[in-house]
């Protein structure tokens, strides 16, 4: 699969943060969110999960309330891990990748 500078930028930062989440600068905003965060979801490489504490929110949804990204075990092996990251399997709590 072939991802874009931006993608593989929001991957990296994400695979290095300790709760594995992808925090979107406020340069990527409106349709170009969606097309570089969809293609992501589609591949399964990041998925949505409650944003819960300090978790950065990526959407709100009216009937699950906000929403955060997480990089996903797919992404660790399709990609390779960076030091230290592992999402547990039993904490997937992730959801399908649609968006907005």
């Amino acid at each position: 699969m072939k991802l874009t500078d931006t993608q593989l930028v929001l991957l990296s930062a994400a695979a290095q943060r300790e709760d594995a989440t992808v925090e979107i600068g406020p340069k990527l905003k409106g349709s170009a969110a969606q097309k570089v965060l969809g293609k992501l979801l589609s591949e399964h490489l990041i998925e949505e999960i409650p944003a819960q504490g300090t978790l950065p929110v990526w959407r709100c949804d009216g009937s699950e309330g906000a929403l955060a990204l997480r990089v996903t075990e797919h992404r660790l092996a399709a990609i390779g891990p960076s030091e230290g990251v592992s999402v547990a399997a039993g904490d997937r709590g992730g959801r399908s990748g649609r968006i907005p």
